[in-house]
């Protein structure tokens, strides 16, 4: 949709609905007390219905827009998003834990001013300009082929489907093996009924999100920057995305390592440190890893297709992170009943992502992924002097400042 009309038009709506179900939120108690408990698990079922739909209005046209505007520097736009999200999310974070506790743990105060933040969202959202409005002759849509029809974005519907057919067998690799990798990324809440049964206070919890949140943040800044290979526009087109994917493969495989780490501290550290650690090295990954798994699809999809290149991962992966949440329950349920506690998420968590880093391995190998050929990184600049180089997808020097 986004593709078609406008990217923005689909922040705003999603950021309106944000705001709009904070309050479903809060009067989980009332409901509670007022239809008993099939009538709060209903409640409770829309109104995860409705966050979980409207992070997908909000995010994916948001990455779509960062990925057109930064041009080489993706990975660094995409970092500079997710790290500034994590910066405001360890802030919220440690906002709710202060609530939580001079309100004496009431969740309906805390739900209750997540309204504030939700709100100024969308009127910062709406009162943006739209930076879709202002492009000259939509360079997406020439570099697809096509003349600008059907929306700013230059894609008209009736070409739509054939240009998404065009997503060449490198995104699909890619596509494939993050969407195993989505198998560990199962609920916090999995982590917080096993922080319960530990027997460390529940009030740590939003200290605990928070450093993991701090972490990623810094994670996030530090690695994007470095995987974008901004600082070695001096080099040809061919050497750059050579070095490009083994900074990608250096990071990817850092934050794989990681969350098996964080899986293996939750499941088999009983101690609050080992909480503390696992929370910390959820925080790694997430920093080292979401972005860049963005960054990674977007370099092999069309410029135009950028909003669909990420849509239609979030379709797919949304069934392997449901499958995956399943099986935690059901694993979880099974190592309780055989007196071990509820790790038996964590125990999926470190297979998945055992199974996943070895389809990365193989996609590098013997597929396309590690192809340089098909990696798109930008238009070659050269600030100064210097010529050679031919075409090729070249990094304009420099990072991206600001998401």
């Amino acid at each position: 949709m986004g593709d078609l009309w406008s990217h923005k038009a689909l922040m705003v709506f999603g950021a309106v609905l944000f705001a709009l179900g904070r309050p479903m939120f809060a009067a989980t108690g009332w409901v509670h007390a007022t239809y008993g408990v099939a009538g709060i698990l209903t409640w409770l079922s829309v109104a995860r219905l409705v966050d979980k739909v409207t992070k997908g209005f909000r995010d994916t046209p948001m990455k779509a827009l960062i990925a057109q505007k930064a041009g080489p520097n993706k990975a660094a736009g995409l970092a500079s998003k997710a790290a500034y999200q994590n910066l405001a999310n360890a802030a919220g974070g440690l906002a709710a834990s202060w609530l939580f506790a001079v309100s004496g743990a009431s969740y309906t105060t805390c739900f209750l001013f997540a309204v504030v933040p939700a709100v100024a969202a969308a009127v910062i959202c709406a009162a943006l300009p739209d930076p879709e409005v202002h492009d000259e002759p939509h360079e997406a849509a020439r570099d697809a082929g096509g003349a600008p029809a059907g929306g700013p974005s230059g894609l008209s519907p009736g070409g739509y489907l054939s240009r998404m057919r065009s997503l060449p067998p490198a995104y699909w690799q890619a596509a494939a093996v993050f969407s195993v990798l989505m198998l560990a990324r199962f609920e916090a809440s999995f982590v917080n009924i096993h922080i319960a049964w530990t027997g460390v206070s529940r009030t740590l919890i939003p200290t605990m999100v928070s450093l993991n949140m701090m972490v990623a943040f810094l994670a996030s800044k530090l690695s994007g920057a470095w995987v974008s290979c901004g600082d070695l526009h001096h080099l040809s087109g061919g050497e750059v995305r050579r070095e490009h994917l083994r900074r990608r493969g250096l990071a990817l495989g850092v934050g794989y390592v990681a969350l098996a780490g964080a899986n293996a501290s939750f499941g088999l550290l009983g101690q609050q440190w080992g909480m503390w650690l696992g929370w910390a090295l959820v925080g790694a990954h997430m920093g080292l890893t979401h972005s860049l798994i963005g960054a990674t699809l977007q370099s092999y999809a069309p410029p135009a297709l950028a909003g669909t290149a990420f849509s239609i991962f979030d379709i797919v992966s949304a069934s392997f992170l449901f499958a995956g949440n399943l099986w935690a329950g059901q694993l979880s349920d099974l190592t309780s009943a055989a007196g071990h506690g509820p790790v038996g998420c964590f125990a999926l968590g470190f297979a998945a992502v055992v199974a996943s880093g070895a389809l990365l391995a193989a996609a590098h190998l013997f597929g396309d992924m590690g192809r340089p050929e098909y990696v798109q990184l930008g238009k070659l600049k050269r600030g100064g002097g210097g010529g050679g180089g031919g075409g090729g997808a070249v990094p304009a020097g420099g990072g991206l400042k600001a998401s």
